[in-house]
């Protein structure tokens, strides 16, 4: 399992323009608070808070390839575990999407 911090220093070695970069870490940071809530609140390791997030997801998409209702049911989810910053976890999906789909370009 790979920590923020390695997620950071990996981010700004590569040839990315910097508001990129920035946009990657930041969101990364708002889905791994969120994995962390749910890691204590369930006390579960990482990778199976990981596990659990996917699989409630699932549970609320019937095609997990739509960014838009991922990110809604993502969010709702997070409501649904009284996670004070659920707003911010639908944006930070779609965000950090959106960031890596420029890198493809």
């Amino acid at each position: 399992m790979f920590s923020i911090e390695d997620i950071k220093t990996a981010v700004k070695l590569l040839p990315f323009p910097e508001e990129t970069k920035d946009s990657i870490i930041k969101n990364s940071e708002i889905i791994s608070e969120f994995r962390e809530f749910i890691a204590k609140k369930y006390t579960l390791t990482q990778k199976s808070a990981d596990e659990k997030i996917q699989a409630e997801i699932s549970l609320r998409t019937s095609n997990i390839t739509e960014l838009e209702l991922v990110a809604q049911k993502a969010e709702e989810y997070a409501i649904s575990e009284n996670y004070e910053n659920s707003s911010d976890i639908g944006s930070a999906i779609i965000s950090l999407s959106e960031s890596l789909s420029l890198l493809k370009s």
